[in-house]
C-alpha cells in the first residue's frame, strides 16, 4: 500500500498501479593534498568540484529524459488500455501547471506528466 501519492485534481485520488525504481550510487571526488585558496590557486589547478558538476550535466537532457545508454532498455510503451485510462482521469496539464505555480514544465502532454 502507497500512501503518499497524488490525488488528479481535488477529488479524485491516485491508485499507485507501479512505481520509478531508485538508484543509490556513490560518487568520491578527490583533488589537491591540502586545501587550496581560489583567490591564488584557481584556474590553475583542475577543481574536482567543476569536474562533478559537468559529469552529473550529462546525466539529462534538456526535457529531463535520462540520457544514459541503455537507462531505457526493458520499459515498455503504455498499452492502449494504459493510455485510454490516463485520458479518463480528467488530468489537465494546464491546471496542474498553475497549480504548481510554475511557468513550464518539463514535460508537454498529459499522459508525459501523469507517466514522468
Amino acid at each position: 500500500l502507497k500512501s503518499n501519492s497524488s490525488w488528479i485534481g481535488g477529488n479524485t485520488p491516485c491508485l499507485t498501479a507501479g512505481m520509478r525504481g531508485t538508484l543509490e550510487v556513490e560518487v568520491s571526488v578527490t583533488g589537491a593534498k591540502r586545501n587550496l585558496h581560489a583567490g591564488v590557486d584557481g584556474g590553475a589547478v583542475i577543481e574536482p568540484v567543476s569536474d562533478l558538476m559537468l559529469v552529473l550535466s550529462t546525466l539529462k537532457d534538456a526535457r529531463g529524459n535520462v540520457d544514459v545508454p541503455r537507462f531505457y532498455d526493458g520499459v515498455r510503451e503504455l498499452s492502449t488500455a494504459e493510455r485510454s485510462m490516463l485520458s479518463a482521469t480528467g488530468f489537465r496539464i494546464e491546471e496542474y501547471r498553475a497549480h504548481l505555480g510554475v511557468s513550464r514544465l518539463a514535460q508537454r502532454t498529459n499522459d508525459d506528466v501523469l507517466t514522468a
